[in-house]
């Protein structure tokens, strides 16, 4: 199956980025192009991806020789940022759920 270009929401917080890849790239690319945009700036070691599992809503680690399309990360898939902490343990994922907007008549 040749690859396809995806777009992928990577959360974290109240912010959301959204990244075009090859379906097939590693985690590691994604990791790399992500490092271009965030701020502050950090480095590879700083930041860990993962996933939610729909089963349990429990989050997956995402590791750098994964491959997108292998883990099941989908066009418009979703995908969770979190920094490493200074005590050297990464953050857990926090993306507050929104309120949807009530329509005015």
């Amino acid at each position: 199956m040749s690859a396809q270009t995806i777009v992928l929401r990577v959360k974290r917080n109240i912010t959301t980025y959204f990244i075009m890849c090859e379906s097939n790239d590693t985690i590691l690319n994604l990791k790399k192009k992500l490092l271009d945009i965030i701020t502050p700036s950090k480095n590879l070691k700083e930041i860990q991806l993962q996933i939610q599992k729909s089963s349990d809503k429990s989050f997956v680690v995402l590791e750098d020789d994964h491959k997108l399309d292998q883990m099941g990360i989908l066009d418009d898939g979703i995908v969770y940022l979190v920094y490493l902490n200074n005590d050297g343990k990464f953050e857990v994922v926090n993306v507050p759920e929104y309120a949807q907007i009530q329509e005015s008549k």
